[in-house]
C-alpha cells in the first residue's frame, strides 16, 4: 500500500486492488492519468467559471464533449471539492452535482474520459453520491457517468439503477471493511 496523501484513504486508493489495469502498458496508463487530470481540470473550470483555459489542443475535443452535458446542467451544487468522512475513515473526490434540464433529480456525476466501462466505477460513484449526502444532508438521486468522446461528440451518459447503486455501495463498504481490516 502507497502512502496516503489525506488523512483517510480515498475512493480510488480503496478500489485500486480490483481495477486491473495490468493489461495496460504503463506509458498509455500514464498518458490516460495525464489526460484524466488536464480534462478534470478544464471541466471543473468551465463548471466553476463557464469558460475553458489552457485547454491544450490534443484535449479540446473531450472538452467540447463535456460542454455538450454541461449546456444540459439547470443547476450545479458541487464541482470537484474534497470529502472526509471520520465515521468511516474515508475520503472521495466527486466530480459534479448538478441537476439537468430535462431531469428533475439532483445527481452525482463523475466525468471520464476512457472508452471503456471500468467495473470499478459503479462502486465509485455509489460512494461519492454516499459521501457527498453525508457530507450535505442532501439527498440525491442514482448517480451517473458522463463518458467524454475524444472526437468532441455528445458525451455517453449513463445512470444507474437502485439496485445497481444498492448492489455497488453495499460492495463498496465490504472492499472498504476489507481494507481497513488488512491495512
Amino acid at each position: 500500500m502507497k502512502k496516503q496523501r489525506f488523512k483517510h484513504p480515498s475512493v480510488t486508493e480503496v478500489l485500486e486492488p480490483y481495477a486491473d489495469l495490468s493489461m495496460i502498458r504503463p506509458e498509455v496508463l500514464k498518458a490516460a492519468q495525464i489526460r484524466g487530470t488536464i480534462v478534470h481540470a478544464v471541466c471543473a473550470g468551465v463548471s466553476k467559471f463557464g469558460i475553458a483555459i489552457n485547454t491544450p489542443y490534443k484535449y479540446k475535443g473531450y472538452v467540447q464533449s463535456f460542454r455538450y452535458f454541461h449546456d444540459e446542467l439547470e443547476e450545479i451544487e458541487w464541482v470537484e471539492g474534497r470529502i472526509e468522512n471520520d465515521a468511516v475513515r474515508l475520503c472521495g473526490q466527486p466530480d459534479l452535482v448538478a441537476k439537468r434540464y430535462q431531469d428533475p433529480h439532483e445527481r452525482v456525476w463523475e466525468i471520464k474520459t476512457p472508452v471503456a466501462f471500468y467495473k470499478t466505477w459503479a462502486g465509485q460513484t455509489s460512494a461519492y453520491k454516499w459521501l457527498y449526502e453525508q457530507k450535505t444532508g442532501r439527498v440525491t438521486d442514482m448517480p451517473g457517468h458522463v463518458q467524454l468522446k475524444e472526437d468532441g461528440g455528445r458525451p455517453k451518459v449513463t445512470i444507474m439503477t437502485p439496485d445497481q447503486y444498492k448492489t455497488e455501495l453495499e460492495m463498496f463498504f465490504k472492499v472498504l471493511t476489507a481494507y481497513h481490516h488488512y491495512a
